[in-house]
C-alpha cells in the first residue's frame, strides 16, 4: 500500500508538470496579495474541535454558536507567516468562554506574530471581560470600541452548601477522603467551607489573577500593582484604559480599516484563506509526513458508558496506537477532572505498556487532576499550561442514606440477603460503624497506590510525594516547581518534546500529522443550557457528577467542584 500511494502521488506531480508556469505565477500572486491578515475571535475556546454528531455539528452552525481551536488557530498561524509580504494581523476579539489554560494558549499563538517581527493590532469590538483583555494584551496596538463594556473585577468562586437543605429532607451523605485538601461533596456534607479548601481557593485564585495582571503589566510596560488598581474596578470604560496606558485607542469596527493603514485603502484577507496560500505547494510530497496519534481524555471518566471519557473506548485507542507502526508517537491530552478509580488505574497500566513501546508524551490542558492526573503520570513526560489546574492526589468514597426522608414518607423498606453487608449502598439506612471502618480501609488503600503510582512515574520515593498530595490542587506553574509535571507550555511545546523522542527532524517535526484514532462514537447528548445554568449556580452541578460515580459502589478521584478551571469575571455570562 505505501508503494501503490507514492506510485499514484508521483503520477499526479507529473500531470501538473505542463501546468506549472501556470501554477507558478498563481501562487506567486497569491502570496504577494496578503498584507494584513484577518481573525474573527468569538465563542468557546476549545483545545481541538469537540466531538460532534452531524446533527449538533448543523445545530450550532444554525444558530450561529462559534467556537475557536487553539490548534487550528495555532497552525493557521504558522502557515500564514510563512507569506513574505504580510505586514501584519488584525484580530477582532469578541466574547469568549473557557478555560483559563485554553485562553493562556491562545494568547501564546498570537504572541509567536508579534515575536515574528509582524504586527498584531487587536480590536475589542464589542468591550470584554478579563479574558479579552488578557488575550488582548498580547497586541501590538490594542483599540477598544469607544462605548464598550469592560466588566472586570477580578475573579470569585462561590461554592453553595446545601447539607442544610439535605437535612430537612432526610437526607444524608456519608463521605470518607483522603486526604484534608480533597474538598469534593464538601457542599453536600459540610454546613461551610473548610479552612483548608478556603485556603487552596484562594492560593488558586491569586495565583490565576495574579499571572494575569503580571502579564498584561509586562506587555504594557506597567506595574502590576498599577493594573491591578485598574483592573480590581467592576466598571472600567475604554477612555479609562488608554488613559491607564493599558490600550491605545478607540475606533469602532467600521473605522478598523482606516486605522491599520492610515491613508491607505487596507485590504485584509481572512486568516483561513491566507493559511491555505501559506501550505499550498507545486507539488505533492512523495513521502508520507510522520504521524503522531492524540488520545484525548476529557470529561468525567467513567467505567461504563456516559460520558466522554468512556473507559473501553479510550482502552480501545491507546491499544491501536500501540498496535499502530505508522503512529511514530502518542500525545496524550488531559482535560479532566478525574472519575472512577478503577477506570483511572487501567487507562494508567494502558499507558505504562505504550509507553515501553512508543514515545508518549501527557499534555495537561484546563484541569487534570485526581483521575486526570493518575492517567497522566503514566506517560514519560508532562507538560502543562502555567494556568492548568492539576494534583488533587487523593480519593474520596461516598454513599448516599435516605433513611430519614423514607421515614417522613412513611416508605418501609424490607431486605432479603445472604451477607450482613449486601445492602450497604441501599438509601434505606445508615451504615454501621464496621462498615464505616471498612469504608476508611477501603480508600486509604486507593490512596496509597495512587501515591505509590505518582511515585513511580515521577522517579520519586512515596514519602516525597506523599506530602504534596493530601488532595490538594495546583495551577501548572506551581506543580512544575514541584515537580509534578516536567514542562511549561502550550500544544507546540508538547509536540516538539514529543517530536524530540521520536527522534524527528526539524523539518519532518513541521509536516507531521496528527490524527485522532477514535471511531467517531457520537458524543453523549449534553443537557439543555438552561439546565446546566441553573445546575452551576446551586452548587451540583459537578456534585452530579460525583454522586453518580458515587451510586456505582466504588471509589472515585476527583478534584474539588468550585476551583477555577472557568473562573469567571465579575460578569457573569
Amino acid at each position: 500500500m505505501p508503494l501503490l500511494r507514492t506510485l499514484l502521488i508521483f503520477l499526479l506531480d507529473l500531470l501538473r508538470v505542463p501546468f506549472l508556469p501556470f501554477l507558478v505565477v498563481r501562487r506567486g500572486l497569491a502570496r504577494r496579495s496578503v498584507r494584513w491578515v484577518e481573525l474573527d475571535l468569538e465563542g468557546t475556546v476549545y483545545f481541538f474541535s469537540p466531538r460532534q454528531s452531524f446533527l449538533r455539528r448543523f445545530l450550532r452552525a444554525r444558530h450561529r454558536a462559534p467556537f475557536v481551536t487553539v490548534r487550528g488557530v495555532g497552525r493557521a498561524i504558522d502557515a500564514a507567516l510563512e507569506l513574505p509580504h504580510v505586514h501584519g494581523f488584525v484580530v477582532k476579539l469578541r466574547r469568549l468562554r473557557g478555560g483559563w489554560a485554553a485562553i493562556d494558549a491562545l494568547r501564546d499563538d498570537l504572541l509567536r506574530i508579534a515575536a515574528a517581527g509582524k504586527e498584531l493590532v487587536v480590536h475589542l469590538p464589542e468591550g470584554g471581560t478579563l479574558r479579552e483583555l488578557y488575550l488582548a494584551s498580547a497586541g501590538t496596538r490594542i483599540l477598544l470600541a469607544p462605548e464598550g463594556t469592560l466588566s472586570l473585577g477580578g475573579l470569585s468562586v462561590q461554592s453553595r452548601y446545601v447539607k442544610q437543605a439535605l437535612d430537612r429532607l432526610g437526607v444524608e451523605l456519608e463521605v470518607h477522603r483522603r486526604a484534608e485538601y480533597k474538598s469534593a461533596l464538601e457542599s453536600v456534607s459540610a454546613d461551610a467551607m473548610s479552612e483548608e479548601n478556603r485556603r487552596q481557593l484562594t492560593e488558586m485564585l491569586e495565583a490565576f489573577y495574579g499571572a494575569v495582571l503580571e502579564a498584561i503589566a509586562r506587555a504594557r510596560g506597567a506595574r502590576p500593582e498599577d493594573v491591578r488598581a485598574i483592573l480590581d474596578r467592576p466598571f472600567v470604560r475604554p477612555d479609562q484604559l488608554v488613559a491607564a496606558g493599558l490600550a491605545d485607542g478607540l475606533a469602532y469596527e467600521d473605522e478598523l480599516a482606516g486605522v491599520l493603514e492610515p491613508g491607505e485603502r487596507t485590504r485584509t484577507t481572512p486568516l483561513g484563506r491566507a493559511a491555505r496560500i501559506g501550505r499550498a505547494r507545486l507539488f505533492l510530497p512523495l513521502r508520507r509526513p510522520p504521524t503522531f496519534a492524540l488520545i484525548r481524555v476529557e470529561g468525567t471518566i467513567v467505567d461504563g458508558d456516559g460520558g466522554r471519557a468512556w473507559f473501553p473506548t479510550l482502552r480501545d485507542e491507546i491499544r491501536r496506537a500501540r498496535a499502530d507502526r505508522q503512529i511514530a508517537g502518542v500525545l496524550l491530552f488531559v482535560d479532566s477532572p478525574g472519575g472512577s478509580a478503577q477506570a483511572s488505574d487501567l487507562l494508567h497500566r494502558e499507558i505504562v505498556r505504550l509507553r515501553e513501546k512508543k514515545p508518549v508524551v501527557a499534555y495537561f490542558a484546563n484541569v487534570a487532576a485526581s483521575g486526570g492526573y493518575y492517567i497522566g503520570v503514566g506517560a514519560p513526560e508532562i507538560v502543562a499550561g502555567p494556568l492548568t489546574i492539576t494534583g488533587s492526589i487523593g480519593v474520596i468514597a461516598a454513599r448516599v442514606a435516605a433513611a430519614s426522608l423514607f421515614e417522613k414518607l412513611g416508605v418501609k423498606t424490607e431486605v432479603v440477603q445472604t451477607s450482613p453487608h449486601a445492602d450497604l449502598f441501599g438509601p434505606h439506612r445508615h451504615a454501621t460503624p464496621d462498615e464505616h471502618a471498612m469504608f476508611e480501609d477501603f480508600v486509604e488503600a486507593h490512596y496509597a497506590a495512587f501515591v505509590c503510582k505518582v511515585a513511580e512515574g515521577r522517579g520519586r520515593t512515596p514519602e516525597e510525594v506523599e506530602p504534596l498530595a493530601r488532595g490538594r490542587v495546583y495551577t501548572g506553574a506551581a506543580a512544575h516547581a514541584l515537580g509534578l509535571v516536567d514542562a511549561l507550555g502550550g500544544l507546540e511545546v508538547a509536540l516538539d518534546r514529543l517530536a524530540a523522542r521520536a527522534w524527528l527532524s526539524p523539518r519532518a517535526r513541521r509536516e507531521l500529522e496528527l490524527v485522532h484514532l477514535g471511531r467517531g462514537r457520537a458524543p453523549v447528548p449534553e443537557p439543555p443550557r438552561e439546565v446546566v445554568e441553573a445546575a452551576r449556580l446551586l452548587g451540583l452541578d459537578l456534585v452530579l457528577d460525583l454522586l453518580n460515580l458515587a451510586h456505582m459502589g466504588g471509589s472515585v478521584l476527583y478534584y474539588a467542584p468550585g476551583l477555577p478551571f472557568e473562573a469567571q469575571s465579575k460578569e457573569s455570562w
